[in-house]
């Protein structure tokens, strides 16, 4: 039996392992259509809602779009909500797909991306289906998502297996 001062009786490897498995089954719930471990931020101004998950641990990701430009955000319960004030580049490549011009004209359209200083910025919190789907929005270009949203150790997505 551990003693330790934490007041467990599991071994730190142990729990460890549990707080892994945790925020896995917090990530597959929702898609099984369990939803009690599952709440909503308050509404903003414009009247949205962000969906997050109920782990504390639940960590930030930051995307780097072009120069300086960044957008910040966290997987959600549809996939991955990228946050208010994240900026886009101004202007897809060339060679975007034509559906990632559409849907981020569709967004212009709505107000969600709005122009500013050489570049889109979110006036709302908006999620997308996948990563990639938002990193693609942001960069103005086909691109893998798992590997373009970083924490703050510099581990992507893909790197923690999300």
């Amino acid at each position: 039996m551990n003693n330790a001062a934490s007041g467990s009786s599991l071994p730190e490897a142990d729990r460890a392992e549990m707080d892994v498995y945790i925020e896995r089954m917090l990530q597959l719930l929702p898609v099984l259509g369990i939803h009690h471990l599952v709440y909503s931020l308050p509404a903003t101004k414009s009247g949205s809602t962000t969906t997050a998950f109920a782990s504390e641990s639940a960590s930030l990701f930051h995307c780097k779009v072009k120069g300086s430009l960044m957008a910040t955000g966290k997987r959600s319960e549809g996939g991955f909500t990228v946050f208010k004030g994240s900026q886009a580049v101004e202007n897809p490549v060339n060679s975007c797909p034509e559906r990632l011009r559409a849907s981020r004209t569709r967004l212009i359209e709505k107000g969600i991306l709005a122009e500013s200083d050489n570049c889109y910025v979110f006036t709302e919190d908006y999620e997308f289906s996948s990563p990639s789907a938002a990193a693609c929005t942001l960069r103005g270009r086909s691109t893998n998502g798992p590997t373009s949203w970083v924490n703050d150790h510099q581990q992507s997505l893909r790197d923690l297996g999300l």
